[in-house]
């Protein structure tokens, strides 16, 4: 399960997350990594996050630095902290969940982003299930 800190502010803002779209969580139990949403059908919503490429990392999907601009290094999709949110958690994360969002990941990453959750061992059949939806 996936928990939120609700941020105090004096109007209430609804981001609508969209496939692609990248951000970073506000949230005690995830660190500062960059997450894209890779699937997305109503309000259930896949998110996977980049981490820095180490030996012993799932490297089913390579980000070279600079694909995206806040890939300053090698980097891969780290599939098994990926997330299916059901609809109650996509709303709680719109409206309470974003620190900050970050520039969108263009067309043919996201492909080898969705391709690389398909040939994962990592990546969860909901996950999969939600990605071979968007990819049709």
């Amino acid at each position: 399960m996936v928990h939120f800190q609700p941020v105090s502010s004096g109007a209430i803002a609804i981001v609508r997350l969209e496939v692609g779209d990248t951000f970073k969580l506000i949230s005690a139990t995830d660190d500062d990594h960059l997450w894209i949403v890779i699937g997305r059908q109503d309000d259930r919503m896949g998110i996977v996050n980049f981490t820095s490429r180490k030996a012993g990392k799932d490297e089913s999907c390579l980000i070279q630095r600079g694909e995206h601009p806040l890939c300053t290094h090698d980097t891969v999709v780290e599939y098994g902290r990926a997330k299916v949110l059901e609809s109650e958690q996509t709303n709680l994360l719109e409206l309470h969940g974003i620190s900050q969002r970050f520039a969108r990941i263009d067309a043919d990453l996201l492909r080898r982003i969705q391709h690389g959750a398909l040939a994962s061992d990592f990546s969860s059949g909901k996950l999969q299930e939600l990605v071979k939806k968007e990819l049709r």
